[in-house]
């Protein structure tokens, strides 16, 4: 494929990128040496703080500098993006993971990943054409990125969706919850609703206590799978 015709688009998506990560420390895993190195060697890139091609490595430089986001390809070397992922999160809640799948047709490493609590997840195809922006726009804000091709199969997955709810959100806990999926933080949600930050606060947690939620990542996925929201528009 000649690229050419795409290369101020790549430009613009790598200055976007600069923006959203400001000020943010990045960890990138994949699979792919040419990848990693052409992301590893742009001087452009300031906010990378290492890179692995093994979920072993990968760990071990979580654990070594606690990046805010680890991005990873579900294809490693040795072992597991997606595996990666979850050790990440089980030991670090709060450092936002990205897991770029190679295709749609992994419904057991999607339903995995969403066990996981991966906070995106995206198709390795996509990398490179304004989608990654999208992503992790989101996921800095806080909130929760789906390819809009895996949306499918996270809605006819049945694994992984937790018990009934113990009770229907309130008509401003579901406006929370939109918002929340669309990625907006706290502070922006009380702007929005014209609430204060702590009213945010409190309808966030009852929202995780209804959907038996572990975190804001997990009540989002919720949300979505019991249909209490609308997707994000891609």
């Amino acid at each position: 494929m000649d690229l050419t015709p795409r290369l101020e688009a790549l430009r613009q998506t790598h200055a976007q990128l600069n923006a959203v990560l400001a000020g943010r420390t990045v960890l990138a895993c994949f699979g792919k040496r040419s990848t990693l190195s052409i992301l590893l060697a742009d001087p452009n890139r300031p906010e990378l703080v290492g890179g692995a091609t093994t979920q072993s490595e990968g760990l071990a430089l979580v654990e070594r500098h606690r990046p805010t986001l680890l991005i990873t390809s579900e294809r490693l070397e040795q072992g597991c993006g997606v595996e990666l992922a979850l050790s990440v999160k089980q030991r670090h809640p709060a450092t936002l993971v990205l897991v770029l799948l190679a295709d749609v047709s992994g419904r057991k490493l999607l339903r995995r990943a969403v066990e996981a609590d991966c906070d995106g997840l995206c198709l390795e195809k996509r990398m490179g054409l304004g989608t990654m922006v999208e992503a992790i726009r989101a996921l800095v804000g806080g909130g929760l990125y789906i390819d809009p091709e895996l949306r499918v199969l996270l809605r006819e997955s049945k694994r992984g969706e937790g018990s009934e709810l113990l009770d229907r959100p309130t008509a401003r806990e579901l406006e929370v919850l939109e918002l929340m999926v669309k990625g907006y933080r706290n502070s922006e949600i009380a702007e929005a609703l014209v609430v204060s930050e702590q009213t945010i606060k409190t309808h966030i947690g009852n929202l995780l206590l209804k959907l038996q939620a572990r975190n804001r990542t997990h009540a989002a996925v919720l949300g979505l799978r019991h249909e209490l929201v609308n997707w994000p528009n891609p």
